[in-house]
């Protein structure tokens, strides 16, 4: 079977080899013509989404944690927070 879809002659090895061996040989491609991905827009455009509002929840952590150290009189926890 391998040799009727031409896997061998591919460089693809046996079929078993699977995504290794796909990878490898679209690693191998000197033009980059075999890296066709799906572009997932939706997903990916999602994925910022949920990962911005995680950045927004980390950002005001940080500032809470710089008010808090601004006002505390603990020395070593202002040095702490400059550095």
């Amino acid at each position: 079977m391998a040799e009727s879809l031409g896997l061998d002659s591919a460089g693809l090895g046996n079929v078993c080899d699977g995504y290794p061996a796909l990878a490898g040989w679209i690693g191998r491609d000197p033009d980059g013509e075999t890296l066709v991905f799906r572009r997932f827009r939706k997903l990916s455009a999602r994925n910022v989404l949920h990962l911005q509002t995680r950045f927004i929840q980390l950002e005001q952590k940080i500032e809470e944690f710089d008010d808090e150290v601004r006002g505390s009189t603990d020395l070593d926890a202002r040095q702490a927070s400059r550095r």
